[in-house]
């Protein structure tokens, strides 16, 4: 996978919102949960130059600050706002947001990146002997209380022997979040911050942000090919 626009808004939303775990709706509970040890890096930034998603304090007037989601495969933190870092007994992390003065602030990303690694993008592709490459995301559906998901693609190949061959047409990734995290064998030393214009809706209020990951190559994932 190599396009950070739908996969990190996802499972931001879908995991790491501590307002989803207070309502039992996120599936990662527990903050010793081994994802992927060694290989797995998710972090919040404040302040990226020139990007949708930076701040210098949250709309509670909480200073923001870089928040290490994910660090060596362990989850180390959820994003806070006051109101559930109180009843979670848990540091604020600068994260509630709201879209205006009418509506109440929320846990909410800022600029969210997954941090690069080692291999280059072309080793990732060497290793894989039958799989698919996708480039490009269009949209993508997510069920809070279950963890699943489904990813829509705009741009897909298919990678025979470690080489990118012909394109596929209609193709749906369907998965369960924490799972998946688990089946990151392999990430890229490519991080890619998206220049895309890119909004977060939740609860009806929508927000600037801002997302980037490198390449990284999942083991195991149920792929859906339409027929037409």
């Amino acid at each position: 996978l190599n396009n950070p626009k739908l996969k990190v808004i996802g499972f931001n939303d879908l995991l790491f919102k501590n307002q989803n775990v207070k309502k039992q709706l996120s599936e990662i509970k527990d903050e010793n949960l081994l994802l992927n040890s060694q290989k797995s890096f998710i972090k919040q930034l404040k302040s990226l130059k020139n990007k949708r998603g930076s701040l210098n304090i949250d709309d509670e007037g909480t200073k923001t600050q870089c928040t290490t989601i994910i660090e060596n495969g362990i989850l180390k933190s959820y994003l806070q706002d006051k109101i559930n870092a109180n009843l979670m007994n848990a540091k604020l992390t600068g994260n509630a947001r709201r879209e205006s003065y009418k509506h109440i602030p929320i846990p909410r990303m800022t600029n969210t990146y997954i941090l690069p690694g080692k291999s280059t993008h072309k080793e990732i592709i060497n290793n894989v002997e039958n799989g698919i490459y996708i480039s490009s995301f269009s949209k993508c559906q997510i069920k809070i209380n279950s963890g699943n998901f489904i990813f829509f693609t705009n741009e897909a190949y298919n990678i025979k022997h470690g080489k990118i061959t012909y394109p596929i047409k209609s193709i749906k990734l369907i998965g369960n979040g924490p799972d998946i995290l688990k089946k990151i064998i392999m990430i890229g030393n490519n991080l890619k911050i998206t220049s895309e214009i890119l909004t977060c809706i939740k609860n009806n209020q929508k927000i600037p942000i801002c997302v980037g990951q490198p390449t990284i190559l999942i083991n195991q994932m149920m792929i859906y090919k339409n027929k037409k």
